[in-house]
């Protein structure tokens, strides 16, 4: 008699493309965020908490957050440091990378005891986002699973 055992296999149906949320109050880095991050990914811009908040508790969660750290008038890190609480309260595994155009190190501590993946400084370069993307996005992870039966004899 037969065995059968179900094992997760990578289905190549239904794949979808990573998903990429970017939180910036400034235009103009959203438009140069959207023309430098690569086209296999999804890309979904905001310029206010809210917005990005309600796309993270959807049904098509982000792949990965790269969230700027001042956010609005709040230049102390306060507002950000908050946002970035919820977001990981939330969706605890997800991937978070402040944005920061201070290189102030206690900035940077602060982030990651609090839950930040990365930190990158602004001025960002593609090359920058290309490394972020590589280092905690993988397409496997966006890569339904499917069950297929194997027969052991």
């Amino acid at each position: 008699m037969a065995t059968l055992i179900s094992r997760p296999i990578a289905s190549t149906q239904n794949k979808r493309r990573p998903h990429i949320a970017i939180l910036d109050a400034d235009p103009a880095m959203l438009d140069y965020a959207h023309h430098i991050v690569p086209k296999q990914y999804e890309l979904s811009l905001f310029s206010m908490p809210p917005q990005l908040m309600e796309c993270i508790r959807g049904t098509s969660a982000p792949d990965l957050v790269l969230m700027d750290w001042l956010i609005g008038e709040d230049s102390s890190g306060e507002t950000a440091l908050a946002l970035l609480a919820e977001m990981l309260r939330v969706r605890p595994a997800l991937p978070v990378v402040v944005v920061s155009c201070s290189a102030d190190l206690k900035q940077v501590v602060r982030a990651s005891r609090m839950g930040a993946t990365d930190i990158i400084l602004k001025p960002y370069q593609k090359r920058d986002i290309d490394l972020v993307l590589r280092q905690y996005v993988t397409e496997a992870d966006c890569t339904p699973l499917a069950i297929k039966e194997t027969p052991l004899d």
